[in-house]
């Protein structure tokens, strides 16, 4: 059986957006090879294509924390059983996201309490599509 010989190579890279590559030839220790100046190898850099489909800025995301702090004072009013008040703090959770599903169906909750059956389906209409997102 023929053995092959084996050569190690030891990669350290730098912050400089490339490394160095030694060579560890077969018997020679890598600490070794580490002393030796090494053969320096730019890494290629990441490309990545805009497309022309492509918004130019992102869209702003709602203000999480608003929408944080008046989705909890909906749930703190329904426990108290105070509808029109957590109504209110619904309807301003989903005019900042839209998409906020528990919103959506926290409001319907709470139009169906004060007997508004109407906005109630409506408010669940918006729950099922936003949750499907």
């Amino acid at each position: 059986m023929k053995l092959s010989r084996c050569c190690i190579f030891v990669i350290t890279a730098v912050p400089a957006a490339c490394s160095y590559v030694h060579h560890v030839p077969p018997g020679q220790s890598a600490a070794f090879a580490l002393a030796k100046k090494p053969e320096v190898v730019a890494m290629p850099t990441p490309v990545q294509p805009v497309l022309a489909t492509q918004k130019a800025e992102p869209e702003p995301l709602p203000d999480t924390e608003k929408v944080a702090d008046s989705f909890t004072l909906g749930n703190f009013c329904m426990e108290q059983g105070r509808y029109t008040d957590a109504i209110a703090a619904y309807e301003t959770a989903v005019k900042l996201n839209p998409n906020f599903a528990d919103a959506w169906n926290k409001l319907a909750i709470a139009y169906q309490n004060i007997g508004n059956e109407k906005k109630s389906r409506e408010a669940f209409k918006k729950f099922k599509t936003s949750s499907m997102q």
